[in-house]
């Protein structure tokens, strides 16, 4: 029996290898400009005022919530015909439950956006304006053609993604499109939590251990006390938060004194040079693991099926993508900290009211931990929820008059 990409053909193989993040960042935008579109459309003024004739013995609440009934509807047969086909354009396999879930959800958003728009009773131009410099920043902030990082630093966070963004309905989408495919597919989900331990454990013995032991040659050569309490106050902040699974440095409070003697730098010195030690151990135990895990899959399909199987499944360009990889940088410093770059889909974020880094795997939310496709889903919910209420809040007085 011919493979599925057999039977697909050579132009889905294009599409499923070289521009899935495109094709994911296109479906998000598309989904988001119909249904605001199909909002707008049955909310303006000629449309608005036949429908209020016919219901004028009812209220504005019990009309709009027949009109989000309806559009509610056409989300739903819209994104199942959607996913129906840009997957199977695609080639993506394992995926049509989370990116109808996604497409819905941001269909209805979308929608829901078009009825404030129509409902604010604007002139035609200016409503017209407005969609197109929503759509246009939707394009813009939505994490494909401006990476966050990229921004100047007035306006964006190296360590999260930029307040600003947060309102743009494509940018949760297309993160979680990204994120589902690249984390949930049938051969990473196997691999992730391995793959994630490697890679967190490579950043610190490959470049933050030799990054902090660089600031001890500068602590000690450095005449400058100011400059010695930056690179001092990094190292205390390092040891403190990246190594719970190693004993603490003895004489860490010794580390926060104006002046600080020969010997606690080389006892800290020691300190590191053990630490890598350890993590090195634990590096090549995980890198143990992740080979026989896929030796175990190689030896239930076979080692011929092996290399299709994967290409079936798991899309090479985009793991490129979401590891960073096109970046050629690994990591940022500044006074405070030392900030891994590369691998955003296998780091998290510590804080706890929900903002990480675009690509991260799971958001942290009041001390728990939640996958990023859900908490992308709720934020949509969120989004509409609150374009509802503005929808009903700002017309409801004017309409009735």
């Amino acid at each position: 029996m011919p493979s599925y990409l057999e039977r697909t053909g050579p132009i889905i193989s294009i599409f499923k290898t070289r521009i899935p993040s495109t094709s994911l960042f296109l479906n998000s935008l598309i989904c988001f400009t119909l249904g605001s579109i199909s909002g707008f459309a049955s909310s303006s003024k000629e449309r608005m005022q036949i429908a209020l004739e016919n219901l004028k013995n009812h209220s504005f609440f019990s009309y709009l919530n027949v009109k989000y009934l309806f559009l509610t509807g056409f989300s739903l047969i819209f994104s199942l015909l959607f996913t129906i086909i840009t997957n199977y354009i695609s080639g993506i396999q394992d995926m049509f439950l989370p990116n109808w879930t996604i497409y819905f959800c941001l269909t209805l958003a979308g929608g829901s956006f078009g009825y404030f728009i129509g409902y604010l009773n604007l002139r035609y131009g200016i409503s017209i304006a407005i969609l197109i410099l929503v759509f246009t920043l939707n394009i813009l902030f939505s994490g494909y053609l401006l990476p966050f990082n990229h921004l100047p630093k007035q306006i964006a966070s190296q360590k999260y993604v930029p307040v600003f963004v947060e309102i743009f309905p494509t940018r949760w989408a297309y993160e979680a499109l990204v994120v589902q495919q690249a984390k949930d597919n049938g051969y990473q989900k196997r691999l992730f939590s391995t793959e994630q331990t490697i890679s967190d454990l490579t950043f610190k013995t490959n470049i933050l251990i030799p990054k902090l032991q660089e600031y001890i040659y500068e602590v000690r050569t450095n005449s400058v006390s100011l400059t010695k309490f930056v690179f001092i106050s990094l190292i205390i902040k390092e040891i403190s938060s990246k190594y719970p699974d190693v004993f603490q440095f003895e004489f860490l409070e010794e580390l926060s004194k104006k002046n600080i003697s020969s010997e606690i730098l080389t006892e800290l010195e020691d300190y590191l040079r053990y630490v890598q030690f350890q993590l090195y151990e634990k590096l090549n135990e995980e890198i143990g693991k992740r080979n026989e895990l896929r030796q175990n899959i190689k030896d239930s399909i076979g080692n011929e099926n092996f290399t299709h199987y994967i290409n079936s499944i798991q899309n090479l360009t985009l793991m490129d993508y979401v590891s960073g990889k096109r970046t050629g940088k690994n990591y940022i410093e500044n006074s405070v900290e030392i900030l891994q770059t590369d691998d955003p889909i296998y780091r998290l974020s510590d804080n706890n009211y929900g903002r990480a880094h675009f690509l991260a795997p799971q958001k942290l939310m009041n001390g728990y931990y939640y996958d990023t496709i859900y908490f992308n889903m709720f934020i949509l919910w969120l989004l509409t929820f609150l374009l509802y209420i503005l929808t009903l809040i700002l017309r409801k007085k004017s309409l009735l008059e």
